[in-house]
């Protein structure tokens, strides 16, 4: 789509300038033009620069530098005898970098997928960067090549063809019918509240030591996910419990918490013990595997790992959460108190039932008081419930209300306005409609259904 190129490159160097801080590198970025408007894919690009970013800092030592340049071209095309036939603009971007350089007998070699130069082989990484910065480049129509001096720097360009466009003139040009839908949008974004937006965000923990591979991960996900870093497994303990992530990807060997304790202390904690985990690792051994997978680990992958494979099982982990979701939202709600529960996501949920049962004649119970009788905070209640049962706590509480009404409609013992009133509805109308929604059909309409079924 289309965009300002130079800013949205520049963003992305921004966000390398702490890393750059704790290596102690200077990197700068220049590019000729303020703006360069074109059509292009902020995903791909992103996902590009990236790689090219973490490359340049993996083997740039302390004191080096690492320039970023954007400039327009115009790039030639020559026929047999020389002579120019035809040309075109082209967007250029070059990061160079001062690190050890590449000899030249392996400059062919440098876009192949695992290829690592034999006397940095201690040298961590994943193996696949450059070849899938190389396949990203060619699907933009697009061109890299590297030129380095070995031990002295490295630099790689990459040419993408230029679009000219009038700089965003049309986007004041919407509507008034486009611009009331905005608006009415944006009304009822805001209506949703907090609520809606911590339960609904997608969240990805990764927890390794390793700047360079937490980066590469991330540029590859950002676009999913909130992508958040912990560099040890005491500080993704602490990230977890605050933000109660989708799913962790983490190492193992890392100091002060390893891969394998944070993944039982993960695992062991209502609060957080229905994250998804899967484990990196460059030991391929079995014994490490059945010890992660033992510890409550979902899935194991070994380094160097292809991104399309780490991508695709973290695809089915929460396809299989969803499933769960599902069994949990139909299930486990659909008889209070008449569930046995053992593991920990379950016990979770039957606290929460209770806490809704103690209080179910209450139309006051608000979500503070709600988070405090199941022992959690506000956000850990909002993420952990919407994780297990894709509801809302609002949605959670009336669904309890409601299920606890059904059961005491078909004993006809009171009222519909009695029953009501007894789990928490302020208003008969209000209630009907809920009753209606979540049953499809009236109170009435179920009570003979009811009857009608035991006979």
């Amino acid at each position: 789509k289309r965009g300002d190129l130079v800013s949205f490159i520049g963003g992305i160097v921004g966000s390398f300038e702490k890393y750059a801080e704790e290596k102690e590198i200077e990197l700068k970025f220049n590019s000729l033009k303020k703006e360069i408007v074109t059509n292009f894919d902020e995903d791909k690009i992103a996902k590009i620069m990236n790689n090219l970013l973490s490359n340049a800092f993996k083997f740039t030592g302390k004191g080096g530098k690492i320039a970023v340049n954007v400039s327009l071209i115009f790039d030639a095309e020559e026929n047999e005898t020389g002579d120019e036939i035809s040309g075109k603009r082209m967007i250029e971007i070059s990061v160079k970098d001062t690190g050890i350089g590449i000899e030249q007998s392996n400059l062919e070699k440098i876009f192949n997928r695992f290829f690592q130069v034999e006397e940095n082989s201690a040298q961590a990484g994943t193996g696949i960067g450059l070849a899938l910065t190389k396949e990203l480049v060619k699907l933009h129509n697009g061109k890299i090549f590297v030129n380095s001096k070995p031990g002295k720097s490295s630099k790689f360009t990459v040419q993408l063809p230029y679009e000219e466009l009038k700089a965003f003139e049309s986007d004041a040009e919407l509507s008034d019918s486009e611009m009331a839908v905005g608006n009415m949008e944006t009304s009822l974004n805001e209506e949703a509240g907090t609520e809606l937006s911590n339960a609904g965000q997608k969240i990805m923990l990764l927890v390794d030591d390793n700047a360079d591979v937490r980066y590469f991960i991330k540029s590859h996900f950002s676009s999913g996910f909130r992508v958040l870093e912990a560099k040890d497994g005491v500080e993704g303990w602490n990230l977890a419990l605050s933000t109660i992530p989708n799913i962790i990807i983490s190492d193992i060997m890392m100091p002060d918490m390893d891969g394998f304790e944070f993944c039982r202390k993960i695992r062991k904690d209502e609060r957080t013990s229905h994250i998804p985990i899967i484990l990196l690792t460059a030991f391929g051994s079995r014994e490490h595997e059945i010890e992660g997978l033992s510890g409550g680990a979902d899935d194991y992958i070994t380094k160097p790992f292809d991104m399309v494979i780490l991508q695709t099982k973290v695809e089915n982990i929460l396809s299989v959460r969803q499933s769960l979701k599902q069994k949990y939202s139909q299930e486990m709600l659909l008889q209070p108190r008449n569930v046995l529960l053992s593991s920990p996501d379950e016990r979770f949920l039957q606290k929460a039932i209770d806490a809704v049962e103690r209080n179910i004649s209450d139309p006051d119970l608000d979500i503070d008081r709600f988070a405090v009788e199941i022992g959690v905070s506000r956000m850990q209640l909002y993420r952990k419930l919407n994780a297990l049962t894709e509801m809302t706590v609002k949605e959670f509480v009336r669904n309890i209300r409601l299920k606890r009404a059904a059961q005491m409609l078909v004993q006809q013992k009171m009222n519909v306005s009695e029953v009501a009133y007894a789990v928490g509805f302020r208003d008969l109308s209000h209630f009907r409609k809920c009753f209606r929604q979540e049953f499809n059909m009236s109170s009435s309409e179920y009570i003979e259904k009811h009857l009608s079924d035991q006979n």
